[in-house]
This record gives C-alpha cells, sequence and structure tokens, in this order.
C-alpha cells in the first residue's frame, strides 16, 4: 500500500510540473498560431512574467510582433499617400 502511495503522489506531483511548465508554451503557441492563421492582432503581445528562458522567448516574440506592425504600419501610410 505504501509503494502505490509513494507512485500516485509521484505521478501528481509529474503532472503538476508538467502543467506549471507548459502553461507558457502553450500560451505563446495559441498566440503564434492566431498570427500565422492570419487572423493575428498585430497588437497582441505576451504578458512576460519570468526571466527564465520562457520570458526570453516571449520578450523575443513581442519584439518580432512589433517589427511585423510596424512594417505594416508603414506600407499602409505608403499605400495611402500614393492613392492620395
Amino acid at each position: 500500500i505504501a509503494m502505490f502511495i509513494a507512485v500516485t503522489a509521484i505521478a501528481v506531483l509529474l503532472s503538476l510540473l508538467i502543467n506549471v511548465l507548459m502553461r507558457p508554451l502553450t500560451t505563446m503557441g495559441r498566440a503564434m498560431q492566431d498570427i500565422a492563421q492570419g487572423e493575428g492582432d498585430l497588437t497582441r503581445r505576451l504578458v512576460v512574467e519570468s526571466k527564465d528562458e520562457f520570458g526570453e522567448l516571449g520578450g523575443s516574440f513581442n519584439q518580432f510582433v512589433e517589427r511585423i506592425h510596424a512594417s505594416i504600419c508603414e506600407v499602409s501610410s505608403a499605400t495611402r499617400q500614393v492613392h492620395d
């Protein structure tokens, strides 16, 4: 019985750990997928809550989206000027 309780406790702890580690990746994945499918809001940014690898990845993603958004705004502005 003690062995069963120990194995169950380890399984529960591993499950919790996996959920904690996967949450930031899932959030980033959804945001990236939203933008990649063409329905993305380029003003959307990820909330960076940590300074670990996930935080660095989120910050880099935010910079990338900001540059794309700025480029699209420039092209849109230039297009309006040409038509006016």
